[in-house]
């Protein structure tokens, strides 16, 4: 069963196994030479599937994928 909420700022989309199993094939195994975490890779896929291109990511991850979008590192965030 598949969960949906959307609110004002984000929608939220309920995480089952199928999808887990397209991030895995689609993403970690396909790009062994990333260090991608699974977590990264269930979002690159949800965003790949609602034809998301864009991102605001405090990683390069996003980027590296084919995303456009802002990368922060945290030396940029940082105040003096």
């Amino acid at each position: 069963m598949s969960y949906t909420r959307t609110l004002a700022a984000f929608e939220w989309v309920d995480v089952g196994s199928d999808l887990v199993m397209r991030a895995m094939a689609g993403w970690i195994e396909r790009f062994p030479d990333q260090r991608l975490s699974l977590t990264d890779a269930m979002t690159l896929e949800a965003m790949r599937e609602s034809r998301i291109t864009s991102t605001f990511a405090s990683d390069q991850d996003f980027v590296t994928a084919g995303f456009s979008g802002t990368s922060t590192s945290p030396s940029s965030t940082r105040t003096r």
